[in-house]
């Protein structure tokens, strides 16, 4: 069973790989001068559910008001430079690549013949606290525009499993301490 699935066209789906999609930050949460700047991601992952794209979709199409305000997105960084920002220890690095680590996700690469874009992908790290929302109709236009490359997709189950443990990651129990156990 592939991993990934190429994505030729149509609709923004769930556990879908982009390359280049811009996100305009306001300088100043408080400012009214309207000074803005693009921050240009180099990768990013759809982390929002694909019934709430598929919906959305096909009222757009309708033209129809949008139900869907915003799209979350996950930053994705080439392995070795997120291999880089880890904690050390070999058991550490260990369960991150193998998805056994609550904040953080790996990606297999991207072979040339799955990438819409045909190039491949090289292997991907994701830190699920490094998440970001865009709205819908600005990636819709970014698309439109070819601002940024689509990849591919992760094939189900690997969209679900992603999901799954990004939700498992945001629902934590936050605790004010660490657990002060004896020695």
């Amino acid at each position: 069973m592939a991993v990934y699935k190429p994505v030729r066209r149509g609709r923004i789906r769930q556990g879908e790989l982009l390359s280049g999609v811009v996100q305009i930050v306001r300088e100043s949460p408080v400012s009214t001068s309207g000074m803005v700047r693009p921050i240009v991601h180099p990768y990013a992952i759809v982390l929002t559910q694909d019934c709430d794209l598929e919906q959305d979709y096909r009222r757009r199409k309708e033209h129809e008001a949008s139900n869907l305000p915003s799209i979350l997105l996950a930053m994705c960084e080439e392995f070795s430079a997120f291999k880089a920002t880890l904690p050390s220890g070999s058991e550490f690095l260990k369960r991150v690549k193998n998805n056994k680590d609550e904040r953080y996700h790996c990606l297999e690469d991207v072979p040339v013949n799955l990438d819409a874009a045909g190039a491949g992908l090289p292997a991907l790290g994701i830190d699920f606290k490094r998440c970001f929302t865009l709205p819908t109709g600005d990636l819709y236009e970014q698309i439109h525009a070819s601002a940024f490359s689509r990849h591919a997709r992760l094939s189900t189950p690997y969209a679900e499993h992603l999901n799954s443990r990004f939700g498992f990651f945001i629902s934590r129990i936050a605790l004010p301490l660490d657990h002060s156990m004896p020695a």
